[in-house]
């Protein structure tokens, strides 16, 4: 409150009976050590006799407000002013009252006739600039602290609330400033301390955002919510590690904050534990059922391991619980497509477009499901990519989206302006570093040589023959190949799986080693990688049944041969190559979702592929795994022979259904899934030469690699 008890005291003290005052002096000694029911005893005994006495009636409705009775204390601070209304003190005392109560307007007059009073105390301004927020008049808010601030320069809760009006409005600097004041102003007032800290979080500013939580999280004691905001400072900073750390330390302090255990659940995933991140996220829906960001995660989990069906629900039910009513039907759509349904796919798009006409995302597939009968929604489409406002990761995907149609068109120099539009800004946020990836490439040459892999343990990995990788450039076929043998009643299609590429990253971890991958493999041990190998079978096997092989088409597995040499030394490799003028113009008109800043640029391209290349030479001369070589082109126009060889190779028995792949149901989530429904085409084959004037670049950095 206000004023407090002892200034009361003085004031009012002689109108009291002198055998009451000394009844006032102890209510008001223990009001201040904090004894309130004595103290409200006492100013009872007062009001027995002296029942108009200004003094015990604001004390006592004070004390009561102090309690929680905003309405007895407003009775009874009212009552005082009936009988002394020249009492700043009591305005602004009632207006608090008020304020509890929900009655803004009134407490701000309170405050007024407060300032009218005594215009000197800092905390009747400050008083009137809360009741002016509860009003929803910041400016007016803002001018009051300021007063407040003016008449107490070290007045630190009007700074810290002054910094909150400054950060709603988007003054950052000015908000931390004043931030800066408030802490200065109270050392152990750690309030501005966490407001600073958040502000700085909000404005992406994270490592300094990392270090006021640094502070706060100090005592033992720090609850979970400033942990759980602690724990994702860091992990905006790119501290993952720190932050699942903390995450941790918040849920010990309340392993039911259903915040901390979302967030648990985001960085369980970021660390490739999609098991303990699919029970975090459902943990966390038992917690907040409400929480609709839960389901949209646990779904965007479940369809990248290959659960369609079950991601399917959790959109469902995030559509019904949140207000991204767009964005939740969307992923319904691609749940569809990669089941095969694309006519229930497009009527999700219809809704989506109903709630958001040029949301680009639905404008985007809405083209890709249309084909050349939906010219309406490419002049959508270009209609959106050319507003300024649009945000650069939906400028990109429109202008990827022109560019398919253009081509789909047989407009080739439109599909191509389209392309280099969206290629420019992939490229400002992705630039290809060729140093860095020429370096990587040379490295894993030099550790996994000949003599490396020849002086493996006997016992190293698992034995099992199952997995099939397919490897290969970015559309370069593996889709189509994996189709087929997945049309094989004895193979399992698992898709692109990310298990191989993330055992990689974690390496130097599990090895506990002094460097980094691929040079941590020299402390692999057998034991380490049967662990791998189980993990890797239990996961991507999940829904392999008795599936005798089992198919992993992630592409970019091509760099890691060796590692996967050394969890399966029966596994069984096809290698996809096709046109390198063909495969790198389908990734520069594509857009990946993926971080392949290579795919950007076509001098970018012609530089990667020669790597790619070049590693693939490597790995025929000392990779000791089966490995059989499929060439796009030669695939297209001898089906059958070149099916039966791939089955074969796979060593199964022949079965006519792989020559039927299009009319295979199962999942496909990748970017040629509505590719794989169609029946065998050919018009992909010497695409380049349709954009040939514009890939100058592209077929100088190929060199003697392009046709």
């Amino acid at each position: 409150m206000t004023s407090t008890a002892g200034s009361q005291r003085r004031q009012r003290a002689r109108s009291l009976p002198i055998g009451l005052q000394g009844v006032m002096a102890n209510a008001v000694r223990l009001h201040q050590s904090g004894k309130l029911r004595e103290a409200e005893a006492f100013y009872g005994q007062i009001l027995d006799q002296v029942p108009d006495n200004p003094d015990a009636l604001h004390l006592v409705g004070v004390l009561a407000y102090q309690t929680n009775r905003p309405a007895e204390a407003a009775k009874r601070i009212e009552a005082a002013i009936a009988v002394e209304n020249l009492n700043a003190a009591y305005y602004d005392n009632l207006s608090l009252c008020y304020r509890a109560l929900g009655r803004a307007e009134d407490a701000m007059r309170a405050c007024r006739k407060a300032i009218a009073l005594d215009g000197r105390n800092p905390g009747s301004h400050f008083n009137l600039a809360a009741s002016l927020v509860d009003l929803g008049r910041p400016n007016e808010a803002r001018r009051a602290l300021e007063r407040a601030i003016k008449r107490d320069p070290n007045y630190a809760e009007a700074h810290n609330n002054l910094a909150n009006l400054l950060m709603k409005s988007g003054e950052i600097e000015p908000a931390l400033s004043h931030y800066r004041k408030a802490a200065a102003a109270r050392p152990g007032y750690l309030e501005p301390v966490a407001n600073m800290a958040r502000a700085l979080a909000d404005a992406e500013r994270h490592d300094e955002s990392v270090e006021y939580f640094r502070q706060l999280a100090e005592p033992d004691d720090a609850d979970a919510e400033l942990l759980t905001d602690y724990a994702n400072a860091l992990h905006k900073a790119g501290k993952p590690s720190e932050a699942l750390t903390i995450c941790e330390r918040a849920l010990q302090s309340d392993p039911n904050s259903a915040k901390a255990v979302f967030l648990c659940a985001v960085l369980q995933k970021e660390h490739g534990d999609q098991p303990g991140a699919e029970k975090s996220y459902r943990r966390a829906a038992e917690l907040d059922p409400d929480l609709a960001e839960i389901y949209n995660n646990l779904g965007n989990l479940l369809y990248h391991a290959d659960q369609v069906e079950e991601a399917l629900a959790c959109y469902e039910t995030y559509v019904e619980k949140g207000d991204q009513k767009a964005s939740g039907l969307l992923s319904q759509a691609s749940c569809h497509i990669a089941l095969g349904d694309q006519d229930k796919a497009k009527g999700l798009i219809e809704q989506a477009l109903a709630f958001e006409p040029d949301n680009v995302v639905a404008l985007t597939r809405y083209a890709d499901l249309g084909g050349k009968n939906k010219e309406d929604f490419s002049a959508r489409l270009e209609s959106a990519a050319s507003r300024p406002d649009l945000a650069r990761g939906d400028k990109q995907r429109a202008a990827f989206a022109l560019a398919h149609y253009q081509d789909q068109q047989g407009n080739w120099d439109s599909a191509f302006r389209w392309a280099e539009t969206a290629n420019a800004l992939a490229r400002e946020s992705l630039p290809y570093d060729p140093a860095v990836e020429e370096q990587w490439i040379e490295r894993i040459m030099a550790v996994f040589d000949r003599s490396f892999l020849d002086a493996r343990p006997q016992d190293m990995g698992l034995d099992s023959d199952q997995p099939i990788f397919i490897v290969g450039m970015p559309r370069s076929g593996t889709t189509l190949i994996e189709q087929m043998l997945a049309s094989h009643p004895a193979v399992h299609g698992a898709g692109e799986r990310e298990e191989i590429g993330r055992l990689a990253s974690n390496l130097q971890a599990i090895t506990k080693s002094y460097v980094g991958y691929p040079d941590c493999v020299a402390d692999f041990t057998p034991d380490m990688a049967t662990e791998a190998a189980r993990q890797y079978l239990d996961t991507v096997g999940e829904k392999a049944g008795d599936a005798l092989r089992m198919t992993d088409k992630m592409p970019l597995n091509f760099r890691h041969l060796g590692l996967i040499s050394m969890i399966f030394p029966n596994a069984r490799v096809i290698h996809c190559r096709r046109d390198p003028m063909d495969v790198c113009l389908s990734c520069y008109l594509l857009g990946f979702a993926g971080r392949m800043a290579f795919a950007y640029d076509l001098q970018g391209l012609g530089h990667y592929y020669r790597l790619y290349d070049r590693l693939m030479a490597h790995w025929r001369e000392v990779q000791p795994l089966r490995m059989l070589e499929v060439q796009y082109e030669d695939l297209v126009e001898n089906f059958e022979t070149r099916s039966r060889e791939i089955v074969e190779f796979a060593g199964l028995e022949w079965d006519e259904r792989c020559l039927r792949f299009h009319e295979t149901k199962r999942t496909v989530l990748t970017a040629s899934n509505l590719q794989v429904r169609q029946p065998l085409y050919s018009k992909s084959i010497g695409r380049w030469r349709n954009y040939e004037a514009g890939l100058g670049p592209l077929r100088e950095a190929l060199g003697d690699l392009a046709l």
